[in-house]
């Protein structure tokens, strides 16, 4: 897969257009997931998932381009092969870049790639957060039926080493395909066109999301990003009372909170717990 250069002005942009709170819902139907929530809020724990689970069979399926002149493909094969592959010789290049060309302008070679495309993307690791606390549609399906909890994160650029290597991006919602070219798109959209876009239907979510090239798997956060637990409309008071008794294990402060319904309305809002 095509190596990612990072825009840093884009990179700061998007931190800087990133919510101060995002959200992480987790429906907590069995003991397992009653485990893995305690070591969030007491450890600092999260889980960059595979693609391979997600529940959207098209989410990270859009396939780039593969068209390109050979001055195009001659000038991307060996921009690879030096940052790939710094010690090779000016003659050794020439030849594997031919061999290259050559591959990249059959059907064969063009489905080669785009198989390492797919792989690459189903190895990374994906944390996926939203926007809203308030989403009926989110408890409903995320939150089992409102009868779990969203976590809160209080993202900021001091949290991100804890995190490295990652990029943060901004899904994008979409009715169509974005077109991509595998050998000629901006590195950073080529990347946001097949990481970060999902169809239209999922808009509701407001989604972010930080990818680990190659790393799924558990990373740990500082606790102070952590900072909150709200409750679904249907949490039990008993696993509310689990929850709340973690707090004194933690090196940092942590508010509780649960969504309520707005009264004469199908709204939902966030307020201190009663």
């Amino acid at each position: 897969m095509r190596p990612l250069q990072i825009d840093q002005d884009r990179l700061h942009q998007m931190l800087t257009d990133m919510p101060k709170c995002m959200y992480k819902y987790r429906g907590l139907e069995d003991a397992g997931s009653v485990k893995r929530l305690e070591r969030m809020i007491v450890r600092g724990e999260i889980y960059f998932a595979s693609p391979t689970i997600f529940n959207d069979p098209l989410d990270l399926a859009i396939q780039p381009s593969f068209e390109a002149t050979n001055l195009q493909l001659e000038a991307y094969w060996t921009d690879d092969l030096k940052s790939r592959r710094p010690t090779l010789s000016k003659v050794e290049i020439k030849r594997r870049v031919k061999k290259f060309v050559l591959s990249s302008k059959t059907e064969t070679g063009r489905q080669q790639i785009a198989r390492v495309h797919l792989e690459s993307i189903q190895r990374a690791g994906v944390l996926c957060l939203c926007a809203n606390a308030t989403s009926t549609l989110m408890w409903s399906y995320y939150g089992n039926g409102h009868t779990g909890v969203a976590v809160r994160f209080r993202l900021n650029e001091a949290a991100l080493p804890a995190l490295t290597p990652l990029i943060l991006w901004r899904v994008r919602y979409r009715s169509d395909f974005p077109l991509v070219n595998y050998y000629l798109s901006d590195s950073m959209d080529y990347f946001e066109a097949t990481l970060a876009t999902k169809s239209l239907e999922w808009a509701h979510e407001k989604e972010w999301r930080f990818s680990r090239p190659g790393r799924v798997g558990v990373a740990v956060l500082p606790l102070d990003v952590i900072d909150g637990v709200i409750f679904g409309l249907r949490t039990p008071a008993a696993l509310r009372r689990t929850i709340r008794g973690w707090a004194s294990q933690r090196s940092a402060p942590i508010e509780f909170l649960e969504v309520v319904n707005k009264p004469r309305s199908f709204e939902l809002e966030v307020q201190p717990c009663s």
